[in-house]
């Protein structure tokens, strides 16, 4: 099972009528003591007064979406974290699953002083000139990641050492698409026969980014 690390983290409160986030962010919506981190989109916004977001049909989330019922959001916006309380006004089936929520009165913003790192087992497939190699994720952070490569692999770990680019696919990280990410490569090894290497993230995109702090939201809670 995976496991997170400790991390310090700093939390800031700010107010205001405006909430500076595009349409389409990815919004992890939970049902205190019932749903935990429901992957949503935003698909409007009335500043000041409401947000709009579509969601799946989870069995019995219909019960649980009444006027007034309290619900918690989190989102990734620019590389940052964001959260806040809200509450549903009101549910539609049709044309599509929405919810309107109240506009919060409070969002906070999270800066992490140390990403989180998750323990994984997650297939991936890391291209660099020349050739494709295959392997496994064992840890993933939104920083970074560790993955051991497949025996047989015809390089050593010095031609992978200090590379500045690095493409990494991740097939099953997200359940929509293949995740696609842009890394340098910190350090390499030999482990029990097996070249290990670690990591870093640079230049995602806002969908990579998505993917991943998804990823991590929703295995964090399962342990």
């Amino acid at each position: 099972m995976a496991q997170t690390e400790q991390q310090p983290a700093v939390t800031r409160a700010r107010t205001g009528t405006t909430l500076a986030v595009p349409t389409g962010t990815r919004m992890l919506l939970t049902l205190p003591g019932v749903f935990d981190n429901i992957p949503t989109d935003l698909v409007g916004i009335v500043q000041g007064e409401f947000l709009i977001l579509k969601m799946p049909m989870v069995p019995g989330i219909r019960a649980r979406l009444g006027q007034g019922e309290p619900v918690t959001i989190r989102y990734l916006c620019g590389g940052v974290i964001y959260g806040f309380g809200s509450s549903v006004i009101t549910f539609i089936s049709r044309p599509g699953f929405l919810v309107f929520l109240a506009f919060p009165d409070v969002v906070e913003q999270l800066e992490l002083r140390q990403h989180r790192r998750v323990n994984c087992l997650l297939p991936c497939a890391v291209h660099v000139p020349g050739c494709v190699l295959s392997g496994i994720m064992l840890d993933v952070s939104l920083g970074g990641c560790r993955i051991a490569l497949d025996p047989g692999c015809t390089l050593t770990p010095e031609d992978l050492a200090g590379r500045d680019m690095v493409v990494l696919h991740l097939p099953t990280l997200s359940e929509n698409e293949n995740t696609v990410l842009s890394c340098r490569v910190k350090a390499a090894n030999l482990v029990n026969g097996r070249i290990h290497a670690g990591l870093q993230f640079f230049d995602l995109d806002e969908a990579a980014r998505g993917a991943l702090f998804a990823y991590l939201e929703t295995v964090s809670c399962l342990i």
